[in-house]
């Protein structure tokens, strides 16, 4: 079962806008990295105390396979008072991937570090790095989502995938994967209390309220365009990581050009 847009909630005044402060000089170029588990690539940006941003980049390798971006907020001591970090399998061919964090950064944050790191060891490429600060503006809001759909055929708020006729459970830490193995979303790592208020996805039976919230443009604007997808399988016994059609996972990978529900965790799981 696959369905285009079956909800659309009204459009209401919004606190979210995101405005780019940062592009890569490399411009339509890109820069070669060679990684590995722990790192190989690692850069300071500049982000402000107290706002939040995104930050966004495209990668890619000749090898496939995944890839990780890690965004952290440093004290004066150099430990860490916050962190996201997310994982996100690559396209097949050589093909660029986006890959996006959103990382709220703590008061007191002294600096703020960008790390790039891959399970298999090698060159990759990157290349775009964009940092967009959230920005409370009801105007640019509006403005950003409708150049969205000026600009792109299809636009998505989030993900919602139907696993209702399978045997699958509840997971602080799901993973969706294509069925050629591809990793399409493996959560976003943070601090325990995080991850334990707010999840990495939502579960239910049906998409009501209050869970279409979560794949809502945003809390303030509550626009549901949620791209629905079924699973076709389970990948593990406990019955939390799911499978998803590889013509779904190509669906996902193209809308994440227009907007990136994935770093948001905008996903929802339908289960019996």
């Amino acid at each position: 079962m696959t369905a285009r847009h079956p909800y659309v909630f009204p459009i209401l005044p919004a606190l979210l806008a995101a405005a780019l402060i940062l592009a890569n000089p490399a411009g339509a170029g890109h820069s070669v990295v060679q990684l590995h588990e722990e790192g190989g690539f690692a850069q300071n940006i500049s982000l402000e105390a107290g706002a939040v941003y995104e930050v966004q980049m495209q990668v890619r390798t000749d090898a496939g396979g995944e890839v990780v971006l890690r965004i952290e907020s440093l004290g004066e001591d150099g430990s860490v008072k916050e962190f996201r970090q997310t994982e996100r399998g690559l396209l097949p061919d050589g093909q660029w991937q986006v890959l996006s964090v959103q990382i709220p950064v703590p008061e007191g944050a002294a600096e703020n570090r960008m790390k790039l790191m891959a399970p298999e060891p090698g060159a990759y490429q990157w290349k775009d790095l964009q940092i967009r600060r959230i920005r409370a503006d009801e105007d640019e809001v509006r403005r950003s989502w409708t150049e969205k759909f000026q600009t792109y055929s299809h636009v998505y708020t989030g993900l919602v995938v139907d696993a209702r006729h399978l045997e699958a459970d509840r997971s602080m830490s799901p993973r969706i994967l294509s069925e050629s193995g591809q990793l399409i979303y493996g959560g976003v790592f943070a601090s325990m209390d995080y991850v334990q208020e707010e999840g990495v996805v939502s579960y239910g039976r049906e998409l009501e309220p209050p869970l279409t919230d979560r794949v809502a443009a945003d809390p303030h604007y509550p626009l549901v365009l949620p791209l629905i997808v079924e699973a076709v399988d389970v990948n593990d016994p406990a019955g939390t990581h799911l499978v998803i059609r590889d013509s779904d996972a190509e669906r996902i990978f193209s809308a994440l050009a227009a907007h990136d529900f994935l770093s948001r965790h905008a996903v929802v799981i339908l289960i019996d």
